[in-house]
């Protein structure tokens, strides 16, 4: 990742490090040439008068265009932007420009605002080449728009980028409509794909939609990176209580190079997601990676989200964190190939880790190794087929492992190598029609008692510490009475016989925690007490 980003451009303030990939106009404005102040221009940012963006700034941006590129500066200072004679407030660089650097004098020093009633977006490179934005925040104003239907229903983003080379570092965006950073919104041409961009640095907060959402219509993004990112509270303007739309804090298409992303939504009651590897549907997705990222949710529920869907594809994600969503960490199928999980903590969730399959052809599986999960609902939740999971740790959940046949198929899934501890109310459930699952070197030895419920067929259990097979035991009891034969789950297997003479006994009922026995004499009347030698096992 450091490669990547080392290679992009030069660093923020006129260091290089790799002098090769830095274009020559960057080298010549890092050294003070081709500077275009925005105030000898015209623009005021007292925070009280309103520019308009076409006889301000933009008359700085075309000034730099027509020299070949520059560095467009923005002084300290919040300037508003708007015409609200023709409701513009966009600075728009579009597929004829190349080579500009907009750059304020510090993230929270230079403020371009939206002005009240203008119900538009306030930058853009839509189609542009070698760009860069610095040092300066992005302030959507979206209280005070006027539009009725703000947010992801008019797209009124912080700012919108596509085309080839850009290098975006440094700014904060909040207080949008729409997204914080739209990638790639267009449907043709140049604003469709996005190129061998970096994005690093920037905090995303108060967004009406998705903090960074990034499309690929066409299938032509090429790698990008985004390093160092932050997004807070997103989705504000959907409805509480809805599936409206399901914001996203980052929702990534194309392949991506991602590392220390951090994502927090305090939402009750949204369905909302912290970081989602788009899958391949149509043209979209790609091979991506998520190194070190930390997610958190605004509590366990069914419309919390999830906090990481990976979207398979030979994603990979790892050193993560993630607590407080419906769904911890979610590999979910489209037609495509499995993706890869390690290194990951997953707490307070409704479901830890679920495998599930949104489409029906040509699922591969996800591989998850070395992971720890706690204090949520169902610890893993198998909703496919042929899934491997090793080298793991679950606590203080109700359910540890549930193989689901509800919906899809849940068969040939390998769980190996892994340890239980605390308190559970079921360690392993297993729905009838799911085929030949494996168990194998998982410790239940330091966990409390829990049900275990194998519907299935031939699921193995092998070499687990902890989950008794088989228990037996001569026992008195009475006429109809019970036994408690002590396993973890419902016998698969049992037997029963008196060692009391002119006693003869069958096993009536079974349950989870016991042996009903029926007693009768020689003469086929009803016995009364005698001793009763029992066995019951569960499948091993």
């Amino acid at each position: 990742m450091k490669d990547i980003v080392d290679r992009a451009f030069q660093l923020r303030g006129g260091n290089q490090t790799t002098i090769d990939m830095v274009p020559p106009w960057k080298l010549a404005v890092a050294g003070g040439e081709n500077i275009y102040d925005v105030q000898t221009y015209g623009a005021r940012g007292d925070g009280i008068a309103v520019n308009n963006p076409d006889t301000t700034i933009k008359a700085a941006i075309n000034a730099a265009k027509a020299a070949g590129g520059g560095i467009v500066y923005i002084p300290a200072g919040t300037y508003l932007l708007g015409d609200p004679s023709a409701g513009v407030a966009s600075l728009l660089l579009d597929d004829t420009y190349s080579n500009v650097w907009i750059r304020g004098a510090g993230r929270d020093a230079t403020i371009l605002k939206v002005a009240n009633g203008i119900d538009n977006s306030p930058l853009g490179f839509n189609g542009a080449v070698n760009c860069r934005l610095s040092d300066l925040t992005i302030d959507g104003n979206a209280a005070n728009q006027t539009t009725s239907s703000l947010g992801h229903l008019t797209g009124l983003h912080g700012f919108s980028i596509s085309g080839v080379g850009h290098f975006i570092d440094n700014i904060r965006v909040k207080n949008t409509g729409g997204y914080g950073i739209a990638c790639a919104q267009g449907s043709t041409g140049p604003t469709a794909s996005i190129q061998n961009c970096t994005f690093s640095n920037i905090i995303m907060e108060t967004t009406g939609s998705d903090g960074f959402e990034s499309k690929d219509t066409l299938g032509e993004n090429t790698i990008c990176a985004l390093v160092n990112c932050y997004a807070k509270d997103w989705g504000t303007l959907s409805t509480a209580g809805s599936f409206e739309g399901d914001k996203t804090g980052y929702d990534m298409s194309g392949p991506w190079q991602c590392a220390n992303i951090y994502g927090l939504n305090t939402h009750v009651n949204h369905a909302d997601t912290g970081f989602r590897f788009r899958p391949r549907d149509t043209s979209t997705g790609g091979i991506s990676s998520l190194p070190n990222g930390w997610f958190k949710g605004p509590g366990a529920g069914s419309l919390a989200g999830e906090g990481i869907d990976m979207g398979s594809e030979f994603n990979h994600v790892t050193n993560c964190h993630v607590e407080g969503w419906n769904v911890g960490v979610q590999s979910r199928g489209y037609d495509e190939q499995g993706g890869m999980c390690s290194n990951v903590s997953i707490d307070a969730c409704t479901t830890g880790l679920m495998l599930v399959q949104d489409q029906l052809v040509n699922y591969y599986p996800s591989i998850f190794s070395n992971f720890q999960i706690r204090d949520c609902t169902t610890a893993v939740w198998f909703r496919n087929n042929d899934h491997i999971l090793r080298d793991f740790m679950i606590r203080d959940c109700t359910t540890a492992f549930f193989f689901d046949t509800s919906t899809w198929s849940s068969s040939r899934n390998q769980v190996r190598g892994g340890k239980l501890f605390g308190g559970f109310t079921s360690w392993v459930t297993v729905d009838a029609s799911s085929d030949n699952n494996i168990i194998e070197d998982v410790d239940f030895s330091q966990a409390s008692s829990g049900a275990i419920t194998d519907n299935g067929t031939g699921t193995i259990f092998r070499n687990c510490p902890g989950y008794v097979t088989r228990n037996q035991g001569v026992t008195s009891v009475a006429d109809n009475g019970t036994i408690a034969h002590g396993l973890v789950g419902t016998p698969t297997a049992y037997g029963a016989a008196t060692t009391t003479a002119d006693e003869y006994c069958a096993i009536s009922a079974v349950s989870s925690t016991t042996l009903t026995i029926q007693l009768t004499k020689a003469d086929g009347s009803a016995g009364t007490t005698a001793n009763v030698a029992w066995w019951a096992q569960l499948k091993s």
